[in-house]
């Protein structure tokens, strides 16, 4: 079982329709670090679907698509990326939606962010 939690309740630095603006921060949901993402990590990320490794993994992102596909309505492409808190550990999956708002330029828009309910 799993945590689910709002992206506009987790994150910083969100414009009106939900995109990254730089700097932000995801708000950690144990201890509440703050995590920022750059445009190069989440372009990074999109190639790869995986931004620090599966530190902290616990199994759970392997289903993140499966569990959660209909719970966003957005016509960009959606990756997710796995990362585990600098200062507590807590494990997270983010799924983003990667859209091209101008030729060349990819704007990033958190959708879902999924923790294990055991919180590490």
């Amino acid at each position: 079982m799993s945590m689910t939690f709002d992206p506009e309740s987790r994150f910083g630095g969100l414009d009106d329709k939900g995109f990254l603006v730089y700097p932000n921060a995801y708000d950690c949901y144990q201890c509440h670090y703050g995590v920022s993402f750059s445009q190069q990590s989440l372009q990074r990320s999109r190639d790869t679907h995986s931004l620090l490794g599966s530190n902290g993994s616990s199994g759970y992102e392997e289903n993140l698509f499966s569990l959660h596909s209909t719970e966003w309505e957005s016509p960009g492409e959606h990756f997710a990326i796995n990362i585990a808190c600098p200062r507590c550990g807590a494990a997270v999956g983010i799924v983003f939606e990667a859209t091209e708002s101008l030729p060349g330029f990819i704007r990033f828009r958190p959708v879902l962010v999924v923790a294990p309910s055991s919180g590490t």
